[in-house]
């Protein structure tokens, strides 16, 4: 009978024990990411601090306070990012050619609230032209004859090597863009409905590592502060 009570002792304090135990959870795996067909589109952009330089002086379109909190966006495929006011929109991509007007290709990067091309003070534009890229078709003008570019020759020389019949008058300056070298291209030009309008590019030929594609980013002259300062945000 002693040894009987024993038993069941024994048996309630290993019972017991065996509740206090601390319970083990079952650990999911973490998500694995697959690559998918999307791997190159645009990431979503997030928001990323105001660099160090700021525009001396701003646009209607910019104000102070939206400087201060960026949208940073990048394109793995093209290998380019920048950052600009989340007041521009979101960043659309279309792209041309080739076709009958077209040869070779053109990718256009704008901003979904940009004013379209009558706005006085413009949004930049930013595009990407295969090498021997050529628009065909009528057009007040916005191409670069890039063959004409030779970094060696001083800026005056490429400013009469760069002329197109309906510019008045070009300015060409020698500047880096994300560590790359570029030109930066102050025109007036004759528009097809004969008025005058002056317009503001920066180039960078050849800038990716096949130097297969040239890179533009340009607006109107009067959005030139907002342009200059999207421009000291791209990285290549």
């Amino acid at each position: 009978m002693k040894n009987f009570i024993l038993l069941t002792v024994l048996c309630l304090l290993v019972g017991a024990g065996c509740l206090s135990q601390p319970q083990i959870q079952s650990q999911s795996q973490p998500d694995v990411f697959v690559p998918d067909k999307n791997l190159f589109n645009p990431s979503p952009p997030d928001v990323s601090p105001t660099p160090t330089s700021t525009p001396a002086q701003t646009d209607q379109l910019v104000t102070d306070g939206e400087w201060q909190s960026l949208v940073f966006w990048h394109d793995l495929f093209y290998s380019f990012s920048f950052r600009y006011p989340r007041s521009w929109g979101e960043v659309t991509i279309e792209t041309m050619g080739p076709d009958e007007f077209v040869k070779g290709t053109r990718t256009m990067f704008d901003f979904s609230l940009r004013d379209g091309w009558s706005s006085s003070t413009d949004i930049p534009h930013i595009s990407i032209e295969s090498v021997g890229y050529q628009f065909l078709g009528p057009t007040d003008g916005t191409s670069i004859d890039f063959d004409a570019i030779d970094m060696s020759l001083s800026p005056e020389i490429l400013s009469t090597k760069l002329k197109r019949d309906e510019t008045k008058e070009l300015v060409v300056e020698k500047v880096s863009i994300g560590g790359k070298k570029g030109l930066k291209l102050i025109e007036t030009f004759e528009t097809l409905d004969g008025e005058l309008e002056q317009m503001v590019y920066y180039v960078v030929p050849k800038y990716d590592h096949k130097e297969s594609r040239h890179f533009i980013v340009y607006s109107w002259g009067d959005g030139r502060h907002a342009l200059d300062f999207l421009i000291s945000t791209i990285q290549f």
